[in-house]
């Protein structure tokens, strides 16, 4: 039993490593598996009396006479790109070599049996990163085996053994594959029947394959959704990218704006509250364009920012039941090759589309089904390309054209207005060191965003706090004076600061730290009563 304790060790350590290695490996469309095959090939028997180690009458080495044959059948399941289990059934007949050295009388007896073995084996080409395309792998294995030998009369039939090796393999396609394997294998002295002075048998086997990588069944599309025919061109044009970073930046809540009030002397109106934020209900506007963003190899809608944008959407849909709603989905091209894309952008449109359809009630007709996998990328940054856009064509205020989609539709945003293909009005323009001063007019009594100046105004603040990443604005809010009192002044530049406020950190992903709320009610004069009515966006340092 001791001698088999080292080994034990070193196989544990050696699985335990395995594992680790595989959990940091990029398992990008990586699919779990059985596998199977058939291999055979030589093996060459060392034992006593060909064995160069030790002295005596009998002991000389004479690998190519001791050769013999193997044959075994394999079944095995990878369990990631860089750990896998197999199992061999196999037959082997081996020769042991004998010479007299003082005779010079040289003889090979055969004898044969079955063995049963299970290896453990890591892929060490997968270890840094998986690649679904590779045409080699290379993986090192070891294990246990286990022989039942037929000729044994001496001693007993039942032979154990630790084996190890290392396989090559070239990948004919996504199922088959040719594999030679290369090992050593250190069994009980009781393999050829003879139980002499050397403690084990041991003998050496190269042997040839195919692998048969057995395929999963892929899921079943949803009857519910009739897609179209998917985009496979990679276009080598790169859209430019549009100025919201990731959606999912936290939009100004009850307690995230500060005021901060300038003081007045004497003080009109006692100083504001904190400002609150009313909260919001799924945005309601006169047009639909949603971008749902994914993880990487997600498919699925799971956390709160994309429920938020499949409420919205349902209840565009409900306000306009005439509406026929565009879900197209895309992949992020730089991970994964151009099927593996396809398939994850199909299913995210697939799985958004089925979702409005059986938990938010949306009507079956009311939506169609694209998907684009890598072909169309709407970002500039390839992480942002992980989405599904769901629009309104037929209402659809602004439009982003990426060339090489399909239908000339491929990417869509909310804050590009495409003149021609290829030219945008928002373009990432020469850094402009002048202070920010832009100024949001608005009409007698209202607060909300509806002009179109209005949204030129807060773009080109945001483009300006892109281009500097180190400014802190101030967005100070102003009315005039109303029938109501200085109360109602004061709540109503309130909202119009904290509405700039809110659509600079929801469109736009602007930090809340860099922004600066403010609001005077009727406190100031601007110039007169009708230029009173605005919100001031302004640099702060």
């Amino acid at each position: 039993m001791k001698k088999f304790f080292f080994p034990v060790v070193i196989l544990f350590l050696t699985v335990f490593s395995t594992l680790q290695a595989a959990e940091n490996s990029d398992s990008v469309t990586f699919k779990h598996g059985w596998f199977t095959g058939l291999n055979g090939g030589i093996n060459s028997y060392l034992g006593d009396g060909n064995n160069p180690l030790a002295d005596g009458e009998f002991n000389t080495l004479n690998l190519l006479k001791a050769l013999g044959y193997s044959g075994r059948f394999e079944l095995g399941y990878h369990f990631s790109p860089v750990f896998s289990l197999r199992g061999f059934l196999g037959y082997n007949y081996f020769n042991y070599y004998l010479k007299n050295n003082s005779t010079g009388i040289e003889s090979v007896r055969p004898f044969s049996g079955e063995s049963l073995s299970a290896d453990f084996m890591w892929n060490l080409l997968n270890i840094r990163k998986y690649d679904p395309e590779r045409k080699w792998d290379f993986s090192l294995f070891t294990g246990l085996g286990a022989y039942y030998m037929n000729d044994n009369t001496l001693s007993s039939n039942l032979a154990g053994a630790f084996r190890a090796g290392a396989e090559l393999g070239y990948i004919i396609d996504r199922n088959w594959a040719l594999k030679l394997d290369a090992e050593g294998n250190i069994t009980t002295d009781n393999l050829n029947d003879n139980v002499t002075r050397l403690p084990v048998d041991m003998y050496a086997a190269v042997t040839v394959g195919i692998v048969y990588n057995i395929p999963e069944k892929k899921p079943k599309i949803p009857a519910v959704v009739a897609p179209e025919q998917p985009v496979t061109t990679q276009p080598e044009v790169k859209p430019e990218e549009p100025v919201p970073a990731e959606p999912e930046q936290p939009v100004v809540s009850q307690d995230t704006v500060k005021p901060v009030v300038e003081p007045v002397t004497p003080p009109v109106v006692p100083e504001p509250e904190k400002p609150v934020v009313p909260e919001e209900k799924p945005a309601m506007s006169d047009y639909l364009n949603e971008h749902i963003f994914f993880s990487i190899n997600q498919q699925e809608v799971k956390n709160e920012c994309q429920e938020e944008s499949m409420r919205r959407i349902a209840a565009y849909v409900k306000a306009h039941p005439n509406a026929k709603i565009i879900v197209s989905g895309y992949a992020d091209r730089g991970i994964g090759s151009v099927d593996a894309n396809n398939y994850v952008s199909k299913q995210r449109a697939v799985n958004v589309a089925n979702m409005l359809i059986r938990q938010y009630g949306v009507q079956y007709k009311n939506i169609w089904v694209r998907w684009f996998g890598g072909g169309v990328q709407p970002y500039l940054k390839a992480s942002k390309n992980r989405l599904v856009i769901v629009r309104d064509p037929d209402n659809q205020k602004l439009k982003y054209v990426s060339p090489g989609g399909k239908d000339g539709t491929g990417g869509l945003s909310d804050d590009v207005v495409v003149k021609e293909p290829g030219k945008t009005d928002f373009t990432e323009k020469a850094v402009d060191n002048k202070p920010l001063f832009k100024v949001v007019h608005f009409s007698d009594g209202d607060a909300g965003i509806i002009e179109q100046n209005q949204k030129d105004a807060i773009r080109e603040a945001a483009l300006y706090i892109r281009q500097h990443p180190d400014a802190v604005i101030a967005v100070s809010g102003y009315a005039d004076k109303v029938s109501d009192g200085e109360k109602k002044s004061a709540e109503l530049s309130k909202n119009r600061a904290v509405t700039v406020a809110n659509m600079l950190i929801r469109r736009y992903s602007v930090k809340t730290e860099r922004i600066q709320v403010r609001w005077y009610g009727a406190q100031k004069e601007t110039g007169g009563q009708s230029l009173n009515r605005m919100v001031l966006i302004k640099t702060v340092q």
